[in-house]
């Protein structure tokens, strides 16, 4: 505890050094206060040589020059994946509170670090099918936010495969494993839902009006939707929205 009642009294930018010698090996402890007091070890570097670096000063409401040795500004400019990948999942992460069954939080957590690496090979593809003029306006090609990228994955696994919900009272038999919280009217459902070919069948909704229809390129009207996706598609002997909409 000794060098946190060094610290008690310190300023902000100071910093105390603890070396240690073995086997020839300088092993250099610096704990360096900024907000809170920042410890970390290395063996190549220390406090020397120490730079400025730009704080904020809530005291004065103006930034200022604030000490700040070496081994942090080492540590900045080399900090790799585990760094990143803490910054990721503080962002979005699956929330559990089970205490007794630590394997639990183990399985969400690697499930979390699968989604951000698939999250991050989609930024990389992404902004390589930006380079292509022929890739520009696919839709493949637009780059995802973290949140927009979870949401994604989520719809997919919840509706891709599964079957619309029957009219009327369902049976004790039928199970459908579609969420009971639908999509938004007029929202139009991902790719992997649209052309998993899996329960889509027109309905007839009854409305005082017709209905804007969501296929790309049609400005129709219509009384038709897809009971699966939610969105009203024409559906007459002269358009067919519903068929292009799904292919």
């Amino acid at each position: 505890m000794k060098e946190k009642e060094i610290l008690k009294n310190c300023k902000r930018g100071e910093a105390v050094e603890y070396i240690l010698e073995e086997n020839g090996v300088s092993t250099s402890l610096v704990i360096w206060r900024d907000n809170r007091c920042v410890y970390l070890l290395s063996t190549i570097c220390g406090i020397n040589p120490s730079t400025a670096v730009k704080r904020f000063d809530r005291s004065k409401g103006e930034y200022g020059n604030v000490s700040c040795p070496a081994i942090v500004k080492v540590y900045n400019k080399h900090m790799g994946g585990v760094d990143l990948m803490d910054s990721h999942l503080g962002r979005h992460h699956i929330r559990i509170k089970t205490r007794k069954n630590w394997y639990r939080r183990l399985f969400y957590h690697l499930l979390d670090m699968a989604i951000i690496n698939s999250w991050i090979i989609h930024r990389r593809v992404s902004r390589k099918r930006k380079t292509s003029t022929s890739d520009i306006r696919n839709d493949s090609a637009k780059e995802m936010t973290q949140k927009q990228f979870l949401i994604y994955v989520g719809e997919s696994l919840l509706k891709s495969g599964s079957r619309a919900p029957k009219r009327g009272r369902p049976s004790g038999g039928d199970q459908c494993p579609i969420s009971k919280k639908r999509m938004k009217q007029g929202t139009i459902p991902i790719k992997e839902v649209r052309l998993d070919g899996v329960g889509h069948r027109p309905v007839h909704e009854r409305r005082e009006s017709k209905m804007r229809c969501k296929n790309a390129k049609c400005t129709g009207h219509t009384y038709w939707k897809c009971a699966k996706c939610d969105v009203f598609l024409c559906l007459t002997s002269k358009r067919n929205c519903f068929e292009a909409f799904h292919s």
